[in-house]
Parts: structure tokens; sequence; C-alpha cells
């Protein structure tokens, strides 16, 4: 599977990530906590990803884009 992937490619009509999409080496955040009030994410980018045109990202940091990867923003991208 490619590394490379646009972030409204992997999401479906209903809003819903396609799991056939994702990497499974991929190390994804989540809810953390019994109320799931605390968001994970990983701190370093190893993949191209691309936010397109009218789409928002967000990221809390630190974050550091590693050798090999790369982030093009169409649209928004916050850091935190």
């Amino acid at each position: 599977m490619s590394k490379s992937r646009v972030l409204g490619n992997l999401v479906s009509g209903a809003g819903v990530i396609e799991a056939s999409e994702l990497d499974p080496n991929l190390a994804l955040g989540g809810p953390s906590g019994t109320d799931s009030i605390v968001r994970t994410n990983a701190s370093t980018i190893t993949e191209a990803i691309t936010i397109p045109a009218n789409n928002n990202g967000a990221t809390i940091g630190p974050v550091t884009i590693d050798t090999g990867g790369s982030v093009t923003i169409n649209g928004s991208w916050s850091i935190t």
C-alpha cells in the first residue's frame, strides 16, 4: 500500500474512514480515558499527507516531519 494519501479520499460519503484505506503499520491516535476526553496523535510524520482545499487538519504538537515525509497544505492545518 502506498504511504501517500489524500485525507479526503480516506473518508466515505457517510463521513467514515474506510478500514481498507488504513495502513495497519500506521500508529494512529485515538481516545484515551474512560470518557474519551483526551485524544492522542503520533508526533512524527513519515508519509506524504495532503490536506485538500476546503478541508481542515489539526495536530497537537510538537510534530516532526521525518525524512521521506511531507505535508501539502491546500486547505488549512492548525498545530497547537
